[in-house]
């Protein structure tokens, strides 16, 4: 009788450790809906996100992108922030007046502010990006990425106080799909 009583104790431990682990990545929720009056018309927002193995897939009307477990995610107008108490990824895409040739200035005077890497161009979502790496004066690695498309600026930054977090944190942003 006692070794039956232990399998069950095993059995409801797992199911509600499975249970709280399903709950905890990307704050918990797996969908919110916030409406906002138009002076035109009523316009509905919606924030969702599904489950993926290692974490969820963040939507919202701006964008998808992958949320690790443990991690959470905060709407930003234009974008999202994927964060942990030790890393970030901002993503923010928004109408703009920048030229190309402006957007690469801008991000080149931070890469000589920052003592950073020289411009790196990659591509992502479908948009070239300039990329520059640096240490911050609080020891955090940061990265910050830019580029102009159709009109509007898409603008990523990258901050890690934790080196084991870096390979997440290039997942995160490879993930990003614009809408």
């Amino acid at each position: 009788m006692p070794v039956i009583k232990k399998l069950f104790f095993i059995i409801i431990l797992t199911v509600v450790i499975g249970s709280m682990s399903f709950m905890a990545g990307c704050g918990g929720s797996t969908s919110t809906a916030t409406t906002k009056a138009s002076s035109e018309s009523e316009v509905q927002e919606t924030t969702a996100a599904s489950k993926v193995e290692g974490g969820e897939i963040y939507i919202n009307k701006d964008l998808s992108i992958f949320c690790p477990d443990m991690w959470d995610a905060l709407d930003v107008p234009g974008g999202v922030q994927i964060y942990t108490s030790t890393s970030t990824v901002l993503v923010t895409f928004l109408e703009s007046t920048v030229t190309e040739a402006e957007d690469k200035a801008a991000l080149e005077g931070e890469s000589k502010q920052n003592s950073g890497t020289p411009l790196e161009e990659v591509t992502i979502a479908g948009i070239k990006l300039f990329k520059t790496s640096f240490t911050a004066s609080d020891s955090s690695e940061q990265s910050l990425y830019s580029g102009i498309s159709n009109g509007k600026q898409l603008k990523i930054k990258t901050i890690s106080k934790n080196s084991k977090n870096n390979d997440l944190i290039k997942s995160v942003v490879e993930s990003l799909i614009l809408k």
